[in-house]
């Protein structure tokens, strides 16, 4: 007689900054998902007590909650999380990692479950779909040529045509929704906590792809709603402030890191969308030191490099 096999428990991580809208909009996507979610863990960067209250209710799965007195950045509050979780239930869990503005279709955690099972990959990520309903980019597949074509389908019905009964494996991929294998966890680590935001994800996700399999589910569905950009002079400056954290964590990525080598690739449109978007020698002179910091000290956006010109920056605009 065959031995009943165990059941995988699913364990959500998310990480928050002052969006209590937003995550209750993903803790109601969550209850009414078709597949058993065990726990959610959230870490709290920069804590709030409405935060605390809302991860604190009565859900249908269990919830933790991790209070950061600071924000570190989306990177170090996932490994927060994850090491939290680990600690609570053990090390076999399977992490479903979440943006807070993600808000997943009913089916889309069983959906890719069963891809990661099915192709016994370490890293699943499912087809993001932004407010207007075009794809949200990414991933970047292996092969060259399914990567053009997919490139070329903004629209998930047909990128799902064109990737019909396939599950292509990945480069690299964006962090709003992935899951994640227990074993890649014992292989590769956690995220990176040192990179502050914009990035993380992808280093993650070409560390994983480095040392196994990490596969496309695009008949899973994640919508990525994060809230409208702000037009005034404030949100122009913050805008930079990310754009510049990504320079940095690029340019760092691309020369200290063998399996993020590719993402040197990616720096020449980062830096010409910069100069275009923010003109000014000042800016310009951010940037120059965003590269340096990255590329020749050697240091992620989340070292005291990077938080030196953002606090620059904040104090010279007036920005809180």
């Amino acid at each position: 007689m065959d031995k009943p096999q165990p059941v995988d428990r699913i364990v959500v991580l998310v990480a928050t900054y002052q969006r209590d809208d937003f995550l209750s909009r993903l803790f109601g996507s969550l209850e009414n998902q078709t597949q058993s979610i065990y726990a959610v863990v959230v870490s709290d960067n920069a804590a709030s007590e409405s935060t605390r209250t809302l991860v604190c209710r009565q859900y249908r799965f269990e919830t933790k909650y991790l209070a950061l007195p600071e924000n570190p950045g989306c990177g170090s509050g996932l490994a927060h999380a994850m090491r939290k979780a680990c600690e609570l239930w053990g090390s076999d869990l399977i992490f479903l990692i979440f943006d807070d503005d993600a808000v997943p279709e009913k089916d889309a955690v069983s959906l890719l479950y069963e891809g990661m099972k099915d192709e016994e990959a370490l890293l699943v990520a499912p087809m993001l779909v932004k407010k207007d309903g075009s794809r949200d980019g990414g991933p970047e597949l292996k092969s060259f040529s399914l990567n053009r074509m997919l490139k070329s389908n903004t629209s998930p019905v047909d990128a799902r045509r064109l990737l019909s009964g396939m599950h292509p494996e990945f480069i690299w991929c964006k962090g709003p929704a992935m899951m994640v294998s227990h074993q890649a966890v014992k292989m590769c680590g956690m995220h990176r906590e040192d990179m502050w935001m914009l990035g993380e994800d992808i280093e993650y996700s070409m560390r994983l792809s480095a040392a196994g399999r990490c596969v496309f589910v695009p008949e899973a569905t994640v919508h990525h709603l994060p809230p409208p950009p702000r037009t005034d002079e404030g949100g122009h400056r913050k805008h930079m402030i990310k754009f510049l954290a990504m320079v940095q964590n690029l340019a760092f990525m691309g020369v200290c890191l063998a399996h993020a080598r590719k993402c040197l690739t990616y720096l020449p449109s980062h830096i010409l969308r910069y100069l275009i978007t923010f003109r000014s020698f000042y800016d310009w002179g951010y940037l120059v030191r965003a590269l340096w910091n990255g590329a020749v000290r050697h240091e992620p956006a989340g070292k005291p490099s990077g938080k030196n010109w953002r606090d620059n920056v904040m104090v010279k605009f007036g920005l809180d």
